[in-house]
């Protein structure tokens, strides 16, 4: 039986230990999406305007929170973008008097933007 050369081999095994050590630092627990916002209700209003005030999530997705949206829907429209800031209590303007609007709250991390809230109760948008 030939005599294997060690030296040959050491190469190769610093090789696979390297990748192996970037391997393991590289294995950090992989993140998702944040829960739902929890409590979402309106706490102030004006003209043209409400306050969504709201508990954060239970379940962060195991990255901080970046930011919240609040989502906006008029009477038998779509869901649209209101609001965006990183608060637990956020000023919604510039609604339409006089409609009927819902609103929703969703988180964001570095995963991405979580599953909505439960629409708030529909509210009357005050004028003068």
């Amino acid at each position: 039986m030939k005599k294997i050369n060690r030296n040959f081999f050491k190469p190769f095994m610093f090789i696979c230990l390297g990748l192996m050590a970037v391997m393991l630092m590289s294995a950090a627990e992989p993140c998702e999406p944040p829960g739902k916002p929890e409590n979402v209700e309106i706490s102030d209003y004006g003209e043209g305007y409400c306050t969504i005030k709201f508990n954060r999530p239970t379940v962060d997705g195991g990255a901080p929170i970046t930011n919240y949206i609040v989502e906006k829907r008029y009477r038998g429209g779509e869901w649209m973008r209101a609001a965006k800031q990183l608060a637990y209590v956020i000023k919604v303007a510039d609604l339409e008097v006089g409609s009927v609007v819902v609103f929703r709250v969703s988180a964001v991390n570095e995963a991405g933007q979580g599953e909505p809230s439960d629409p708030t109760e529909p509210f009357v948008v005050r004028g003068k």
